[in-house]
């Protein structure tokens, strides 16, 4: 249950997300807004750097009640694939048990960008469930782009970063 000191402010409309190509879904409850990548200073930006930490912070505005609310957070190419994400509880019984209508949620992604020089979309959604099924209150495709810096000695491959550490050994010479 979501007390009055976990309330903010709405914000206003201004602040919603400033991707140009955000494309938001139908409201069914809930709206999205006040989508913002922060660097480690606080500083909102659209350029990361390879190994630093972040955090995509939004809001989300409860024009109903919602109940086992949960949030989520995708990160893909700019060709829609998929790399990865995160829900904000494991299942529908880890959520939020109760949202009044007229909540204002601030959620916060924290992440170490181990994205590969190139741009990427955010996509973002909350979810409700009723008699335990599940359903989204909103969502919106690539609620921010943002583009990962080139680095010099860049010898990667790919979109994501895995850590790969290269070792070789002669064994025989022919």
């Amino acid at each position: 249950v979501v007390s009055d000191s976990d309330l903010l402010p709405l914000a206003s409309t201004d602040d919603r997300p400033h991707s140009a190509n955000a494309i938001p879904y139908e409201q069914n409850g809930a709206l999205i807004e006040s989508v913002q990548l922060l660097d480690a200073a606080g500083h909102a930006v659209d350029q990361l750097c390879h190994a630093q930490n972040y955090q995509c912070v939004f809001r989300v505005f409860f024009m109903l009640d919602a109940a086992n609310v949960r949030f989520a957070i995708l990160l893909k190419t700019l060709e829609d694939i998929a790399l990865g994400g995160a829900m904000s509880a494991t299942s529908i019984d880890k959520g939020i048990e109760s949202v009044p209508r007229g909540s204002v949620i601030e959620v916060t992604y924290g992440f170490v960008c181990r994205l590969n020089p190139g741009a990427y979309h955010i996509n973002l959604a909350v979810y409700g469930s009723e008699a335990n099924v599940e359903y989204a209150l909103h969502g919106v495709r690539a609620a921010l782009t943002f583009r990962v810096a080139t680095w010099s000695n860049c010898p990667l491959i790919g979109s994501v970063d895995f850590g790969f550490q290269a070792k070789h050994v002669l064994v025989e010479s022919r």
